[in-house]
């Protein structure tokens, strides 16, 4: 049901901008709103019904609601796919509507995303540390990753010129690729842990993984250093890459924030590889999936996280170029 009332905030609030620009180009779109502005009651209606029913889409605070329930009650491959698909939809939108709709005019946003940013990844952070399954402590993570995401998006959006705005944009998308690749490897594994539906991803599935698995504890406690964004993987280099962008355009305070979570974040990643590590085995541990598929996924994914990380420069080169067919 949340789905659809967000649907239909975002169609009305195109709707209402097809309505205040009497166009769907961008280019006419940006016409008419420099021409008119955005302080006026229909412009801000059409903006702000945009801005929520995206908002819902990438599962911003305080538009996140759904996000745990739909997260954890889903099959843990549907889990996740709807932790990165849709999220990364929604910024493509976000982007194409800011970049191009917008222009200039977006300087006058920033503030607002900037709030959003700061809300959602402490938000997130602070209610995954108080989870004890691990299913849904990635959930709550996701909206944490959701913030530091608008924090590139804010330092786009604030930038005073075409090449810092330029780095904000690389940053979000190096970011939404880095977090798609860790992310549903680290659900995947979720999964592969949950053949005894009475634990259904409790802690206790990875109490002792590393004398019972060895390779697949070792690829957890990979995916989750990058999810902290510890060195060398991708995780690093993507909350490198959208701190750099936030300090170049005038946000340090938001840089610390982005700093404070991550050291945050690390308390309840690293708890779980604790448990893989330091935890005795249950006793009546729970089976684990050994398919081929989801085996050969798992190391792929794995590489990638390391590949990503260790040589960054030719992935950021190509998406240096789609940042700036944008401009």
């Amino acid at each position: 049901m949340l789905g659809a009332f967000s649907s239909a905030l975002l169609v009305y609030g195109f709707a209402w901008l097809f309505g205040v620009t009497g166009s769907t180009r961008y280019t006419d779109i940006t016409a008419a709103l420099k021409a008119g502005g955005i302080a006026n009651g229909p412009t801000i209606i059409a903006l702000s019904l945009v801005t929520v029913g995206l908002g819902f889409k990438a599962a911003v605070v305080p538009f996140h609601q759904w996000t745990p329930d739909a997260y954890d009650g889903a099959p843990t491959p549907a889990t996740a796919f709807m932790s990165v698909g849709p999220k990364a939809a929604a910024f493509a939108a976000i982007l194409r509507v800011l970049v191009s709709g917008m222009g200039s005019l977006v300087l006058d946003w920033s503030a607002v995303f900037a709030v959003l940013a700061a809300i959602t990844m402490t938000a997130g952070n602070v209610v995954a540390l108080a989870q004890p399954n691990v299913k849904r402590m990635l959930a709550y993570s996701s909206i944490a990753h959701t913030g530091y995401i608008l924090a590139g998006l804010t330092a786009f959006a604030a930038a005073r010129d075409t090449a810092t705005a330029q780095r904000g944009i690389e940053a979000v998308l190096f970011y939404v690729l880095g977090y798609g690749v860790m992310n549903v490897a680290a659900f995947a594994v979720v999964g592969m842990l949950q053949r005894d539906t009475r634990r259904f991803g409790g802690m206790g599935s990875f109490a002792g993984l590393a004398s019972r698995d060895p390779w697949r504890a070792a690829a957890m406690a990979i995916l989750l250093l990058s999810l902290t964004g510890i060195p060398p993987t991708v995780g690093f280099f993507a909350k490198l890459y959208v701190l750099v962008a936030t300090v170049n355009a005038g946000l340090g305070w938001l840089a610390v924030v982005i700093a404070l979570n991550a050291a945050l974040a690390a308390f309840y990643y690293l708890r779980v590889i604790v448990t893989m590590y330091m935890r005795d085995p249950e006793s009546e541990p729970a089976p684990i999936d050994h398919a081929t598929a989801g085996n050969l996924g798992l190391v792929l994914s794995v590489l990638g996280v390391l590949l990503l990380g260790l040589f960054p420069d030719r992935i950021l080169e190509l998406l240096r170029i789609s940042a700036g067919s944008l401009f």
